[in-house]
């Protein structure tokens, strides 16, 4: 690896002839059999080898689109991911991959799949043992509630909206109208570091707010994709009294809340963020609480409760004028919190039934 430095951390795994510590197996999927070393006083009575990719999964298009659907109160568990085993895996930030089947973000246990689809509700759910991403919403969604659901103990990221999102068109909207409140997501990205809690791409007239996401490898929230300057279908979305603290426990260059490309509008309030010092095995790259990253324009940052953090605001500069990139402009960030007690009051899922 070209990025490889001196004291960074290697693992090699899948290969009978590593197995020398227990809690540690091999899976030999040629002549199907499971090799587990116990731990002391440890006894196994049944194996589980999840073989499905998405367990449910609502696909429409523009002219027929999925729509007026809920799922209450269901626990989804045990899906698997095997792409990285037969074709290899280049990923990057956000699950972001190139794989052969022209993928370009990780699959969901359950995931709503086509352009239009709108009016869905998940309520009260439990997404764990996910061999990807717990639920994924792809592009071009509207009117989506994603509310009271657990999502833990996930290879990927923990909820994802509008994913695949590498075109864009000014005129075109992305995913509008996500309400994603109230969730708790925790433990996520265990194989795949590089997840993200709840992740929105082009999305517009959105809410995140009052989740409580924490024990992450990377970024708590993520909206905004692209990089870009350039007017998108990003704008007009909150993120706020979210509850955030123990992220970014492997990488840098991100944060409790990150955010990517122009946003008019956008507004990230109220948030209570804490305890997120740089893991060891992090780089030079920044880690920070609110991160405005590359293009990222017209966002108000204001009344957010930052503590026991290395970086408390980082906005990246990126100037390139001989490629007519100039530093972003018009946003706002008021560090000053009215009211301490409030914030943390306010923070994190409002009622849980």
């Amino acid at each position: 690896c070209d990025n490889a430095g001196t004291g960074d951390p290697y693992a090699f795994e899948n290969a009978a002839e590593l197995l020398d510590t227990p809690g540690e197996w091999f899976w030999d999927r040629r002549i199907g059999t499971l090799t587990y070393l116990l731990r002391p006083g440890e006894k196994v009575t049944s194996v589980e080898i999840p073989m499905v990719q998405t367990l449910v999964r609502l696909q429409g298009n523009k002219a027929n689109p999925v729509h007026h659907i809920s799922f209450r109160g269901i626990t989804f568990e045990q899906s698997n991911w095997s792409a990285p085993s037969r074709d290899g895996l280049i990923i990057i930030q956000a699950t972001y991959l190139n794989t052969v089947d022209g993928s370009r973000f990780m699959p969901g246990a359950v995931e709503v799949r086509g352009e239009g689809s709108h009016d869905l509700a998940f309520e009260r759910n439990v997404f764990r043992q996910a061999g990807a991403t717990g639920l994924a919403v792809f592009k071009g969604a509207r009117d989506i509630e994603i509310v009271g659901n657990t999502v833990h103990d996930v290879a990927g990221s923990g909820i994802t909206v509008d994913t695949d999102p590498e075109r864009y068109e000014q005129s075109a909207p992305g995913s509008i109208r996500m309400t994603i409140t109230d969730n708790i997501v925790h433990d996520i990205g265990i194989d795949y570091t590089g997840a993200i809690g709840i992740f929105g791409g082009y999305i517009g007239e959105s809410v995140i707010a009052r989740n409580h996401i924490y024990n992450t490898p990377y970024t708590a929230i993520s909206v905004g994709w692209g990089w870009t300057y350039l007017d998108n279908p990003s704008r007009n979305n909150r993120i706020e009294r979210n509850h955030i603290h123990d992220v970014m426990r492997v990488h840098d260059d991100g944060a409790a809340i990150y955010l990517l490309s122009k946003q008019p509008g956008t507004i990230v309030s109220s948030n209570y963020i804490h305890d997120i010092p740089r893991a060891p095995f992090a780089g030079a790259f920044p880690v920070a609480a609110i991160y405005l990253d590359n293009g990222a324009e017209q966002i108000t940052v204001e009344n957010n409760l930052l503590e026991r953090v290395e970086i408390k605001y980082n906005q990246n500069f990126w100037n390139e004028p001989e490629k007519g990139v100039f530093p972003a402009k018009g946003n706002i960030i008021r560090e000053d919190v009215a009211d301490r007690a409030a914030v943390i009051a306010g923070a994190g899922p409002a009622s849980r039934p």
